[in-house]
């Protein structure tokens, strides 16, 4: 064997290995089927749905009227919140097509959970959540303050929340 046809044969097996080995810890295996997921419509699958609409002779209202109500009120929320000490406090979660991911990284504590274990932490603190993309910046702070036990006396506070409805919201403090 030459020694072209040596490297690929032992390149192969290498990179199917740390193909392998390239998975994301942070996915929820489990996701709960009522948690909102991130759609992204074309143009060209609103026409569809009209026409399925038309021909099945059922409005979105009925439609959401059969299903039930979903989890939380978004489909993403990335918070990050920096103490003095270079401490944090951050949450990662996103709900799309391709699934569902769940990180929370806890500095302070020394803590960091992800996958199913950290989706476990977060979904009664997100089920919990009464606000909405309407509501007051202020308001939102303090309730995910509150909510995930947070001092107030951050440096830095940086939450991005996409809305199932498809509103994407940025909140700074």
């Amino acid at each position: 064997m030459t020694k072209k046809w040596r490297m690929i044969f032992y390149a192969i097996p290498l990179f199917l290995f740390l193909q392998g080995c390239n998975t994301n810890n942070d996915e929820v295996n489990s996701p709960p089927e009522e948690a909102p997921v991130e759609q992204e419509a074309t143009p060209k699958d609103n026409e569809q749905n009209q026409a399925d609409e038309q021909q099945n002779g059922q409005s979105d209202e009925n439609q959401d009227a059969q299903k039930n109500e979903p989890l939380f009120a978004f489909t993403s929320f990335d918070l990050d919140v920096e103490y003095k000490d270079n401490q944090s406090y951050e949450v990662d979660y996103e709900n799309e097509k391709n699934g569902m991911e769940a990180e929370i990284e806890d500095q302070r504590n020394n803590e960091k959970v992800s996958g199913d274990e950290a989706f476990e932490q977060l979904r009664p603190i997100f089920e919990n959540f009464s606000f909405d993309q309407n509501t007051a910046k202020d308001e939102v702070i303090s309730e995910v303050l509150k909510a995930f036990e947070l001092n107030a006396d951050y440096t830095k506070f940086e939450l991005d929340i996409d809305f199932a409805d498809g509103t994407k919201k940025e909140y700074k403090g």
